[in-house]
């Protein structure tokens, strides 16, 4: 069982997912609203892995990554960004997102995403995508380019005083 900080502004979407990976795959899940709650959440609360959304108000999904990504203690969790596919052209590759999921998408696709980034799979910024399509049914990933991470470390964050 893995520590999942999900971050979404919509509060239907953010139960939705509570849902899915608590109920489908015995997660403990906590939650925020935007960028800058999901980096509150992270001072107190070690998680293993990121699921977010890429628009929000007060710190959208680009800046949360920017900001784990900028932080050594922080730097190699795991982050799955959801959107629409408008919304996933604009990331920049240079952004580290291990994998994007795009909206709509089939609970079983975003349970085998999470199943990727925990595992350490990553697509590959050399692809030119972080896009992940997962088939609906049997929750198989065509990935562009699937890298290895390093070693994962799980419970990124929190206070180190344990």
């Amino acid at each position: 069982m893995a520590r999942i900080l999900v971050v979404d502004d919509d509060s239907v979407i953010r139960e939705l997912l509570v849902a899915v990976l608590e109920d489908e795959s015995d997660h403990d899940v906590i939650v925020a609203a935007n960028g800058q709650e999901a980096l509150d959440q992270l001072d107190k609360n070690p998680v293993d892995a990121i699921v977010c959304d890429i628009n929000m108000p007060v710190m959208d999904g680009f800046e949360l990554v920017r900001n784990v990504r900028a932080n050594p203690q922080l730097h190699d969790l795991p982050v799955l960004m959801i959107s629409a596919a408008a919304r996933m052209e604009r990331v920049d590759p240079e952004l580290e997102v291990d994998l994007m999921l795009e909206k709509p998408f089939e609970l079983n696709s975003l349970l085998a995403c999470v199943g990727f980034i925990l595992n350490g799979v990553r697509a590959g910024t050399q692809a030119g995508t972080h896009t992940v399509r997962v088939t609906s049914r049997r929750a198989v990933a065509q990935i562009d380019r699937v890298v290895r991470a390093p070693h994962h470390q799980p419970h990124y964050g929190g206070s180190s005083a344990d």
